[in-house]
């Protein structure tokens, strides 16, 4: 659901800036594709990207003129508003990330229609020198406080890679 609302958004642009995958152990890639807007997704292994727990979204966007960062969220809070009646969208706050303009917004989807399961998703959308960049943490079903606070967590720690960059966090992607 959360690919094809920013589908729309993204212009196709090969580079090599990126955003880190999660050092979240037991994690493993479930989706890598290219096209308008590459995009991986991480899964704990033994799940799919159909079927999940717990999933880690990573995308390129492209540039559009007026879409920085504050915008893509709004744009996608409200598309998971239309997506799943009944959502709420937290507070899009500021959260800059080594240098460059971040913002971090967290949506609580009551039952994705989908799916009939609750989800929450975080997303943290950054503009990198190349290219503007959102990571995603998600968890479908029960919302503990435990869980909550780790994909928060997950989106505060990303990593943004420049090209070339020789940092082993920054290989791995």
């Amino acid at each position: 659901m959360i690919l094809a609302l920013l589908m729309g958004l993204a212009d196709a642009v090969p580079v090599a800036e990126h955003i880190a995958p999660p050092a979240e152990p037991g994690f493993v890639l479930g989706f890598a594709g290219q096209g308008g807007a590459p995009i991986r997704e991480y899964v704990p292994r033994g799940e799919t990207v159909q079927r999940w727990t717990r999933m880690v979204t990573i995308l390129q966007l492209g540039w559009k003129p007026g879409m920085g960062p504050r915008r893509y969220a709004m744009v996608w809070a409200q598309s998971m508003q239309r997506a799943c009646p009944g959502a709420t969208v937290g507070e899009v706050r500021d959260t800059p990330l080594a240098g460059h303009e971040s913002v971090t917004v967290r949506i609580d989807c009551p039952r994705n229609p989908q799916t009939g399961l609750a989800e929450l998703v975080v997303g943290r959308y950054v503009t990198g020198s190349e290219q503007l960049h959102n990571i995603q943490a998600a968890i479908r079903g029960p919302a503990t406080p435990q869980a909550i606070g780790r994909v928060e967590a997950l989106v505060a720690a990303a990593t943004l890679c420049a090209t070339g960059d020789s940092r082993a966090v920054c290989s791995a992607g």
